[in-house]
């Protein structure tokens, strides 16, 4: 989502559905007999329902916005770190194929074997072939580490450390490379935990050759941790709320700036917040500032409640220098620090600035703030301030000694060779490890995420290595990633692994930004049967598994579950380009639970770039859940910008926001013999129109939707070829629309049964081969052996989100500098040259937004602009004042956010008048301003609304009683000004004004 082009990236959910197709852009609306002029009543008439073909669905339109933000952000603010290219000519690059071509059928799915794990130690070489060296707590680093227990004499034995064994291994590897026998080393690590004060570093000199690697490795898996937190104190909890002393860390007071991570038993704590969790300030208002950039605009300040303005205005300077100020994006999030700088009234003013405008991606942006005194006052809370450490018990805690530990380490084990000279560290390997503990700091001049978490860290780093195993072991309680695979990393693996409680995401393979000449990039690697469980903690945009810029590797049989964003990414190219990210595999994961309400505009398995020859089969998806409030929504498979060559077979996709399947825009995709259900808004979606180009292949799918409208805005041909696809009526009310699927798709009465078990699913009216492919995918799935008590239970009703109050609306005209356009407004077709603020008199600002239309944009109903608002309940009025020209056909609509959208109060603006449903009930002078006031009550009181058109005599006309255009419409989401001239034209628009009565 964030970078160069990232082309449409999904119009907020809420903007998104809301936009839905301009479909109502061409035609009119429920109307009124005979309407008559000054305060005459209007009979209300029911409203014909919108044309699904006038237009480009709402949802699809806050996606363009996302392209061009991206990348500048991330570059302008240091969003997105990148690693100097390194150059090696040791081992070929990994080139696209010479042509690009739809993948062929790949060979039949199977369940992909689980890695070897680490053997037992009855089964270690004997010292006549390999070379043991034995840690032990109770060791000792002046002994040999030969034996694994003390002599009788307390002379010699294991030794004490891990860096003490390194020591002993590289000498012996030394001597090994001068011409002594060849012999594999295992290090034997005794049960115990392992504090470490530094990271543990490899490099080339500890490296192994093919069949005599060094092994680092627990004597029996799973009782060994490698620790980087310190232990900071203990303490008896007597009850409920109360407040712990602890000592002062004896760690560097960044860590107490930098909003540092505390343990209690092994659990995470939540550093002091408000709102509590679970709760949130909202933002209410971008605030224009006279030093912004004009390309930034509204990302620095902002209004909230009175309550977040209060709490901010009340910290101390000391409270000030340690306060963290989260901001939750769509699919992203940032941690700001309270700005120093002069701060309009009423305000808060952020350092570094977002990335993007506040309330860009919708009405329900949220807020909060930690790291200060006067938000601990929670159970489960803690903080480290001046005035020391201290923490407040929870009911668990009662009557329970605990321990507090805080990391101090923000990497456990580094592995890094140099690329540059080929001096590789390779044969190194690490089976049945515990790693836990690292930190995760805000710097003091903050920190800002542009997408998954790429810039963060990992607790296990491995950069210029070959043949590299970390095998078995488990990675807990981290501040950023558990794995990374970082700079031209090959032929390694993450296997059988399990990672859970994790600050960022589980694995990274690869880099956000690669040169595509780079012979050395990292490639041809495996991340197999791990589980992957409770990600996101810190970094909330961070992802399972990730893989970017990177070929040739495989991601297969892992379990991702409970994530607060997207499961698997691939790819990480933004537009039809070189890519890095050709063949990868991703078969027969399991993932649940993700999302879990956290963020938006995410996909359990997401795609992004040129990727030919990627196939992604076999995998079973249940529950993909956004933040409904803020963003674009979530699918469980998700072409997004530019994603080219990409095969999707026979996965299995359960329950989600929005549907089963998402193509954005890409070219030549293949989506064959997959099972999509219960997606809440649709089942196929294909956000942009490139008929010459896009080809997707839709081919032998079943579709079980939960709405009649299962293909949305440009799903149809010839965008899309549909062959053999069955759409399933099982849980519908009515049929189906599929129209847009043509002779590609039949009607079925297929129905998926899932078990308490979420590999346990089978199909019923379904053709014979899927009903025999079902339910062996879905046992194949996950890691192999993996107990069904292991798996999360999978979550199909989140808590309901804590909504923002509705929010009031001015178009910031007068501030925009003349050529440019409104921040706060979000606009489609033509081009910005198309929509901009000019010089005009008659207006307050003496500007004015003008609209350009011609016979050469492709669409009617472009160009237009539109408002994002949340208004639900009470009555709205909405102002605004227009001049048109001879050939002017200017819409005005109201809009809620539902799957086929449902439009309130609809007016045009012509030179024969003002329409609504067709009819003229005001006059529309050419050239002359013309003040638009609407009035319209919604929530259950919605069915009528009012008109008042003010001339530039000073007279008026009151029309009342007019019906809104589909009777059932209740709220609005959406507000609308669209050019639906299709000739030459332009009009002009002086201000835009939108008001709740129940605002607060």
């Amino acid at each position: 989502m964030p970078n160069n082009d990232k082309s449409s990236h999904l119009l907020a959910l809420l903007s998104l559905s809301v936009a839905l197709s301009l479909a109502a852009c061409g035609g009119g609306g429920g109307s009124t007999d005979n309407p008559t002029v000054t305060a005459t009543a209007v009979p209300a008439v029911a409203a014909s329902a919108p044309d699904p073909d006038a237009g480009p669905p709402a949802a699809d339109l806050v996606v363009a916005d996302k392209q061009i933000a991206e990348a500048s952000a991330a570059q302008a603010d240091g969003a997105v770190a990148s690693v100097a290219p390194v150059a090696d000519v040791s081992l070929p690059s990994v080139p696209p194929p010479a042509e690009t071509v739809v993948v062929a059928d790949p060979a039949p799915i199977v369940t992909a074997l689980a890695v070897p794990t680490a053997a037992p130690a009855a089964t270690t070489p004997p010292a006549s072939t390999s070379l043991d060296i034995f840690v032990a707590n109770n060791g000792n680093d002046a002994w040999s580490g030969m034996t694994a227990t003390a002599n009788a004499g307390l002379t010699d034995g294991p030794v004490r450390t891990i860096t003490a064994a390194q020591a002993i291994a590289r000498t012996r590897l030394a001597a090994m490379v001068a011409g002594a026998t060849r012999l594999p080393i295992n290090v034997r690590i005794a049960a115990g935990e392992y504090r470490l004060t530094a990271p543990l570093t490899f490099g080339p000199t500890d490296s192994g050759v093919p069949g005599a690697a060094v092994v680092y490795r627990a004597e029996t898996a799973g009782t060994v941790t490698l620790s980087g937190a310190l232990r900071v104190g203990t303490a008896a909890a007597t009850g409920t709320g109360q407040v712990l002393a602890l000592p002062a860390p004896a760690l560097d007071l960044s860590n107490m700036r930098g909003a540092s991570q505390l343990y209690v038993n092994a659990r995470r704590a939540t550093l002091a917040r408000t709102p509590n969790v679970g709760n949130y300030w909202f933002v209410t208002k971008a605030v224009p500032l006279p030093t912004d950039p004009v390309d930034k605009i509204g990302q620095e300040a902002f209004e909230s409640s009175a309550a977040a303005a209060a709490a901010i205005a009340a910290l101390s300077p000391a409270e000030r220098s340690q306060a963290v100020i989260n901001v939750m994006q769509s699919w992203s999030s940032g941690a700001h620090r309270v700005s120093s700088l002069a701060t309009p009234a009423g305000s808060i003013r952020l350092s570094p600035r977002a990335l993007w405008p506040f309330l860009k991606y919708g009405t329900d942006q949220r807020v909060y703030l930690e790291n200060v005194a006067s938000a601990l006052d929670a159970p489960g809370e803690w903080l480290w301030d001046t005035s020391g450490l201290r923490y407040i018990s929870t009911a668990a805690d009662a009557g329970q000694a605990l321990a507090f530990d805080m990391p101090q380490l923000d990497k456990l084990l580094v592995i890094k060779g140099n690329a540059t000279t080929s001096a590789w560290v390779q044969d190194l390997e690490f089976r049945g490890l515990g790693f836990a503990y690292t930190r995760h700091l805000v710097p003091d001049a903050g920190l800002l995420d542009g997408q998954a978490g790429v810039a963060v860290g990992a607790a296990v780093e491995v950069d210029a290595a070959r043949r590299i195993v970390i095998d078995n072991c488990t990675v807990a309680h981290t501040g950023g990633y558990a794995v990374w695979l970082r700079t031209a990393v090959r032929d390694s693996q993450v296997s059988n692994c399990r990672m859970t409680d994790l600050g960022a995401g589980g694995v990274k393979v690869g880099l956000a930004l690669q040169s595509s000449t780079d012979v050395n990039g990292t490639a041809f690697n495996t991340v197999q049967a791990n589980s992957i469980i409770d990600t996101g903690k810190l970094t909330p945009g961070s992802v399972g598994v990730w893989v970017g810029q990177s070929s040739d590797n495989t991601v297969a049989n892992n379990l991702i579950a409970n994530t607060t964003y997207t499961g698997i990414s691939v790819g990480w190219n933004w537009n039809y380009a070189s890519s890095n990210a050709y063949r990868n595999k991703i078969t027969s994961n399991l993932l649940v639970n993700i999302g879990l309400g956290q963020l938006s505009d995410m996909g359990a398995i997401y795609t992004l770039g040129e990727s030919t020859g990627t196939v992604i089969s076999g995998n079973v998806i249940h529950e993909v859940r956004p933040y409904p409030g803020y963003g674009a929504g979530a699918w469980g498979l998700y072409n997004d910008g530019a994603s080219t060559g990409v095969l999707w077979e026979k996965n299995i996709v359960v329950g989600t926001n929005d549907g089963g399947y998402l193509l954005n825009f890409g070219r030549n995709n293949t989506v064959r013999s997959n099972v999509l259900a219960f997606g809440d808004r649709g089942e196929v979606r294909v956000s942009r129109s490139d008929p010459a180009n896009t080809k997707l292949t839709f081919d032998g799918n079943t579709l079980i939707p939960k709405n009649t409208a299962p293909l949305v805005a440009f799903a149809s041909a010839p965008d899309v070829n549909y062959t053999a696809n069955l759409v399933s009526g099982r849980v519908l009310a009515t049929p189906a629309d599929i129209t847009k699927c043509g002779a590609g798709c039949a009607r079925a009465t297929t129905m998926i049964s899932v078990g308490t078990d979420p590999r346990v699913i089978s199909l019923s009216g379904a053709d014979a081969a899927t009903t025999a492919w079902v339910p062996l995918i879905a046992a194949a799935s996950g890691p192999p052996g993996l107990a069904a008590n292991a798996i999360p239970v999978v979550n199909a009703t989140l808590p309901p989100t804590v909504a923002a109050p509705p929010v009031g609306y001015t178009a910031e005209i007068a501030e925009t500098v003349i050529g440019a356009q409104p921040f706060n407004l979000r606009y489609t077709g033509g081009g910005a040259s198309n929509i901009s603020v000019q010089a005009a008199t008659g207006t307050p600002s003496g500007k004015s937004l003008r609209f350009i239309d011609s016979a050469s944009i492709v669409n009617r109903w472009e160009p237009y602009a539109w408002a994002t608002l949340n208004h639900k309940t009470a009555t709205t009025v909405v102002e605004f004042s227009i001049t048109i020209d001879a050939a002017s056909n200017f819409l005005h609509e109201w809009r809620d956010d539902a799957n086929s959208y449902l439009t309130g109060p609809s007016l045009r603006v012509k030179p024969t008048g003002i329409e609504v449903a067709g009819r003229v009930v005001a006059k529309a002078p050419v050239g002359q301003w013309i003040g638009i006031k609407i009035t319209a009550p919604l929530g259950t009181a919605a069915g009528a609304w009012t008109l008042v058109a003010t001339y530039a005599d000073g007279t008026s006309t009151t029309v009342s009683n007019l019906a809104n255009k589909n009777p059932g419409w209740q709220r609005l989401n959406w507000l609308g000004f669209v050019s639906d001239a299709a000739v030459s034209s332009t009009s002009n628009v002086g201000y835009i004004l939108a008001n709740n009565s129940a605002a607060p």
